[in-house]
């Protein structure tokens, strides 16, 4: 038996395409026949008035022989431009001339954009947790790349069509060629990084195609004051610190409830500080702290100065082998816990410390420090607000340790026998109990 193989027929047609070349100088135009009964000769590629045939050597063009298969009915005619460096749009047209069933010539153009950026490298400052939007911008672009827009970081990417973890958008404006892609991260802590947007797609230029923005991270520390309403200077003392290595902020502002007496401005090892007063305060207020660095959103902080009635911590109280104190904290407008600190001889809460909070809306708070086997005399301290960044309020009492002597007796059998229980201090007298 013999047999035939049958090409069914299909409509006669050429499409074009291009794409980075192998040897990564240059581009590739391709152009691809399909659906022809016999090669169809001339085949060529044209560019400005000038004409490319199979096997053209130039300055910065290469026509690679034509290939065919007789049986498909199919082949291509590969063009490489080989210059490097492009400044404007490229485009070849793919020109066959075909004789049956009628005499025409099918085009079809292949091109690369030439796209720019508005800026190569952008700088972005954001406060760690808070939302960023960073912003590429494309110009000199002829076509919508919006769905070929990719942000990477590292071994990340992200795109339109990516979980919206990140969320990618593009805007394309034809009227003026630009095409702007944003990415927004709703709580940015990945560090200071480098974050690149591309346009990738084989018909743009690379070398015009990315845009790097290095996202800064920085942190802010800004407390709330706390004034005793005994305190007669009425002065509440604020500072505000930005932690940035690598850049100075363009500025730092804090406003309130009067004018800000600003009382040191400077650098030391990457911390920025602004610190100041208030004067004349007598009754609860707020107070911001804002960061401005330039291109980059303001961040803005909002704290309280509160004028509270405390009382002195209590002396030591001893209960089922514990010893606790306890301060009271009255006129209070907020829960103040998260701003009170116990020390027990400079150690916030050592082992066998705890901390019991009790608050009554819009009232008061009192606090209770509980020390369990204590085992030398020392310190007790209760700090409300910042210590370093803000005005305070500092309570201090002594630590006593108590332990009790009970020295060994030997008893004649029947005989009535005096236990000696001794009460110990290093610092105080105290009395002797008899057991009998």
């Amino acid at each position: 038996k013999q047999w035939y193989q049958r090409r069914v027929a299909l409509p006669a047609g050429i499409t074009t395409k291009t794409m980075p070349d192998t040897d990564g100088h240059g581009f590739m135009f391709v152009c691809n026949l399909y659906g022809f009964d016999n090669q169809p000769v001339p085949t060529y590629w044209s560019h400005d008035n000038t004409n490319y045939y199979p096997e053209t050597v130039a300055t910065d063009v290469i026509v690679e022989t034509s290939l065919w298969d007789n049986v498909k009915g199919e082949g291509n005619l590969t063009l490489h431009h080989k210059k490097s460096k492009i400044t404007s749009d490229i485009s070849y047209t793919c020109n066959v001339e075909v004789k049956t069933p009628k005499v025409e010539t099918m085009k079809s153009v292949a091109s690369v954009d030439q796209i720019s950026q508005e800026k190569t490298h952008i700088d972005v400052f954001v406060h760690t947790k808070s939302s960023v939007t960073l912003t590429a911008k494309f110009t000199s672009v002829m076509s919508d790349y919006g769905a070929d827009i990719v942000w990477t970081n590292g071994n990340h990417s992200w795109t339109k069509a990516s979980p919206k973890t990140n969320t990618v958008t593009t805007t394309y404006d034809s009227s003026k060629k630009t095409l702007v892609s944003e990415m927004v991260i709703a709580s940015y802590d990945m560090g200071d990084t480098l974050m690149t947007c591309m346009v990738n797609s084989t018909r743009v230029n690379p070398d015009g195609a990315k845009v790097e923005v290095h996202v800064d991270q920085y942190d802010v520390v800004f407390s709330n004051a706390y004034l005793s309403s005994t305190d007669t200077s009425k002065e509440a003392e604020v500072n505000c610190t930005v932690t940035n290595s690598t850049k100075k902020p363009t500025s730092i502002t804090v406003t309130g409830p009067s004018g800000f007496a600003s009382t040191f401005e400077g650098t030391v090892h990457g911390v920025h500080t602004l610190a100041g007063k208030f004067s004349s305060v007598s009754s609860d207020s707020s107070m911001t702290c804002a960061i401005v660095y330039d291109n980059s959103p303001k961040y803005t902080d909002s704290k309280n100065i509160e004028v509270v009635q405390i009382t002195p911590m209590t002396s030591q109280t001893w209960s089922g082998g514990s010893v606790y104190f306890t301060v009271l904290i009255k006129a209070v407008s907020f829960n103040v816990n998260t701003d009170i600190t116990w020390f027990i001889n400079g150690k916030v809460l050592p082992k066998g410390a705890t901390v019991t909070d009790t608050y009554t809306t819009g009232d008061q708070l009192k606090s209770v420090l509980k020390v369990m086997g204590a085992h030398k005399d020392g310190q007790v301290d209760m700090v409300l607000g910042g210590m370093h960044n803000s005005s305070h309020i500092n309570l201090t009492q002594t630590l006593d340790y108590y332990f009790i002597g009970l020295k060994k007796v030997i008893a004649e059998k029947d005989k009535s026998t005096d236990v000696v229980c001794k009460l110990e201090s290093k610092k105080k007298k105290v009395p002797t109990a008899t057991l009998r």
